[in-house]
């Protein structure tokens, strides 16, 4: 039997006899592409008759929709849902398909009973949401949760805070006996330890060897109670994706110097963790590299039209890539070296994840160094992370480089010369808190099981403070109103503040006291503003208790002045303003030059 069927074999078994299952697989093994064939075997079996694939980027869901779900049309219905329009015809916001891909956030409102369909309507209170449609979609179907548990950086609540909202969410799931899948190829035992504690969990771990060799995480692994790791040894892969390794510690100056000076031999992936750090580098090494930039604040058409151009660079074996988080957690780039800022090392493996993909790569990625630079950057730019995390990795990756090994980005088992990421990463959170103490935790994992409506289910969260880390605005170039940017309102804001601190001037319609002004596209593609503002939380105790008394009220504003124009709500948005946004940097980044 192939290596992969029996690993794929081993998956369903144990999905179809315990209810739950767990794959750990390197990056680029094609795990996801495992659900289509989840699917057919469930559907042959009777065990499900859907299924709903849950990832971290609005990015990784347009890629699996377009490059790897969309070959099984003729097979299964196919849908999606994200904030993005991909296809009008098929966006699935009930998860109303056979095989349906959606965001980790669209998942989270679906599964605590607020459809992101009905939003507005609970909001103004016109609707308690049809719940019970998601609630049929999601437990008649079989739930894959693809490295949903990698946090993007992009929210306020932070890593914990998204992590204790899929804790909730699959152990509910467990506990209801609707079929879970976790699949991940960075998931430490810490994490692993905290699903379904009452049920047993069979771990599907792709190792080269049935030994493992030196794998910590396995033996780790094999130490929580109700975890049984069964190893499926695939050597063949292992053996194809050897490659040579080497990584070093930087400065952001020897990181520019290293990427001009090696643009032209070889195709660079550059992911710097805020956005002003991947303009500045773009702007430094575009005279001397063909290089493109991507990140979250470009519209939905320029971020489209650079994917493109990216996958262009890298298929002439030369220049630079140079994006943020969007990009780390699945999206194909297949490039030959890595510079990054430093950040938690499952998050450094997932981008190490993007080199060597495909089978020309791989061999380039044998016979040549795979080199991977890693910026020490300042503190002010991995916040978004947590800082122990971030500096027992650096500290762990330097005391191993120091002995004359290297990092094995891909493998999940040491090798010689080399030690597995994996390895760092069990030593990084050996003595990391348990996610799953707190009222917080039993709180989202009771509320779960109790017939909510939205709007308290919606209150609910708000006073646990997760309303924020969910909530997007919808932001366009004005008189652009197809080119969307989604973007959290308190960065908004900030960003706002700092154009009027730095340059006197403004980009968006606010006001300190009052908030963000809202603009309304209407069904027959009329544009108007209305006297409303989007208010973000000053205080944490405000935002709780305020901020969906807040939302409310907008949205009740928006639709009660479409009415009175006798004219239907088609949208609504954030309008930036023109001298504010640049198609090759996006918003307000411009305007700091």
């Amino acid at each position: 039997m192939h290596s992969k069927e029996e690993v794929f074999n081993s998956v369903y078994n144990f999905l179809k006899d315990e209810g739950v299952s767990v794959l750990i697989a390197p990056t680029s093994y094609g795990k996801t592409l495992f659900s289509p064939s989840i699917l057919k075997a469930a559907k042959n079996d009777e065990i499900a008759y859907g299924l709903i694939h849950v990832v971290p980027y609005r990015a990784l869901v347009k890629d699996i929709y377009n490059s790897k779900f969309s070959k099984y049309s003729n097979e299964f219905s196919i849908g999606y849902q994200c904030m993005d329009l991909i296809d009008f015809e098929n966006k699935t916001p009930f998860f109303l398909r056979e095989l349906v891909v959606t965001t980790l956030d669209s998942y989270a409102w679906n599964a605590y009973g607020i459809p992101v369909a009905e939003f507005d309507k609970i909001l103004r209170g016109v609707s308690k949401g049809h719940a019970y449609a998601i609630n049929t979609s999601i437990y008649t179907s079989i739930n894959v949760f693809d490295e949903a548990h990698i946090f993007t950086g992009d929210v306020e609540n932070g890593e914990r805070g998204i992590f204790k909202m899929v804790l909730a969410i699959v152990n509910h799931l467990i506990e209801l006996q609707t079929p879970v899948v976790i699949e991940s190829a960075t998931l430490p035992s810490n994490k692993l330890a905290e699903f379904g504690k009452k049920k047993k969990i069979k771990v599907v771990y792709v190792c080269r060897t049935s030994t493992c060799g030196n794998s910590l995480q396995r033996y780790n692994y094999a130490n929580i109670s109700n975890v049984e790791v069964v190893v499926v040894p695939d050597k063949e892969w292992y053996e194809s994706n050897e490659f040579l390794w080497k990584t070093q510690v930087v400065g952001n100056s020897d990181a520019i110097s290293y990427i001009t000076d090696n643009c032209s031999s070889k195709p660079i992936l550059v992911i710097r963790n805020i956005v002003a750090r991947a303009i500045e580098t773009y702007n430094t090494v575009k005279s001397k590299c063909e290089a493109v930039l991507i990140h979250g604040l470009m519209g939905s058409k320029e971020r489209e039209r650079y994917a493109n151009e990216a996958r262009s660079i890298v298929s002439k074996g030369r220049g630079v890539v140079i994006a943020t988080q969007v990009i780390e957690a699945g999206v194909e780039v297949d490039a030959l070296a890595l510079v990054t800022d430093i950040a938690p090392i499952e998050n450094i493996a997932q981008r190490a994840g993007r080199l060597c993909r495909s089978d020309f790569r791989k061999q380039e990625c044998r016979e040549e160094n795979v080199e991977v630079i890693l910026i020490d950057s300042p503190r002010n730019e991995y916040v978004m992370y947590d800082e122990h995390s971030v500096k027992n990795a650096l500290e762990e990756l330097i005391n191993i480089l120091n002995h004359g090994k290297n990092i094995d980005w891909r493998l999940l088992e040491d090798r010689n010369g080399y030690t597995s990421f994996t390895n760092v990463m069990e030593l990084v959170y050996s003595n990391k808190v348990r996610y799953s103490k707190g009222l917080d935790n039993i709180a989202l994992e009771s509320v779960l099981k109790y017939d909510t409506f939205g709007d308290d289910m919606l209150m609910l969260l708000s006073k646990l403070g997760l309303i924020n880390s969910l909530y997007l605005v919808k932001m366009v170039v004005e008189e652009e109103y197809e080119n969307t940017i989604a973007i959290e309102l308190q960065r908004l804001i900030e960003l706002e503040e700092k154009v009027e601190k730095r340059k006197n001037a403004t980009c968006i319609d606010y006001d300190k006291k009052r908030g963000v002004k809202i603009h309304v596209l209407t069904s027959d593609n009329r544009v108007f503003e209305i006297d409303t503002y989007l208010k973000a939380c000053e205080k944490e105790k405000t935002c709780k208790e305020d901020f969906i008394d807040m939302l409310s009220r907008v949205y009740r504003k928006i639709y009660d002045e479409a009415r009175k124009k006798g004219t239907i709500v088609k949208d609504f948005f954030v309008v930036l303003k023109r001298n504010c946004y640049s198609n090759e940097v996006g918003a307000f980044y411009n305007v700091f030059a």
